[in-house]
């Protein structure tokens, strides 16, 4: 049945089957998420949909159900010290963890965004990745506000990294702020991130 338009009900409901096909790996986008939940209630055309905070949200919270407090921590850890070993790797280009990654915000969506300050050509950083036992970057660019960045992705445990190269001279205007939008996003450099991960030891 067609369900009146604007009911903030049922943008929730759809908020949280979004997150659940999210969660059973049907689609790895949260805006096709959005959509195949809407479609699925046969809404009506105007009613709201979700934001994409809404759905991470439900998302959020159905992770943690799966996985219980203890497991959902454990998760955390594990993640981040997987962005703690690559950033390690390269230490030299002042890499920073950017996005909803530093700030811990974990759901069935989990991309590590990488930042990395460095003149040096993003072949060698790539084959240096490789050389390290990772799998073989795929080098892309990245059309931002300040500029063509170069990109390198791939797969670490199952976790899709995400490393723009930055130009060094733009370090202190960018990096804090979303390429893409210019917004202020939360970031951690390799010591903020090497303190929080030994505070989540103890």
């Amino acid at each position: 049945m067609t369900e009146s338009p604007n009911h903030p009900d049922l943008t929730d409901q759809i908020a949280q089957h979004a997150a659940e096909i999210l969660l059973q790996r049907e689609t790895d986008s949260t805006a096709q998420a959005i959509r195949t939940a809407a479609y699925r209630a046969r809404i009506h055309p105007d009613v709201k949909l979700p934001t994409i905070k809404l759905v991470r949200n439900h998302l959020r919270a159905l992770t943690q159900q799966a996985l219980g407090n203890a497991g959902y921590q454990q998760s955390i850890q594990s993640i981040l010290a997987s962005a703690e070993e690559i950033m390690t790797l390269l230490a030299d280009a002042e890499p920073q963890l950017v996005g909803r990654a530093a700030a811990q915000k974990f759901d069935g969506d989990v991309k590590l965004y990488l930042r990395i300050y460095t003149a040096q050509p993003i072949g060698e950083i790539a084959e240096l990745i490789f050389s390290f036992g990772y799998e073989d970057p795929q080098c892309t660019t990245a059309d931002t506000k300040f500029g063509r960045f170069d990109r390198l992705t791939f797969t670490e445990q199952n976790i899709p990294i995400i490393i723009t190269r930055c130009p060094p001279d733009q370090q202190t205007k960018i990096q804090n702020l979303d390429l893409f939008t210019r917004k202020t996003i939360p970031t951690l450099n390799l010591e903020n991130l090497r303190s929080q991960l030994k505070q989540q030891h103890h």
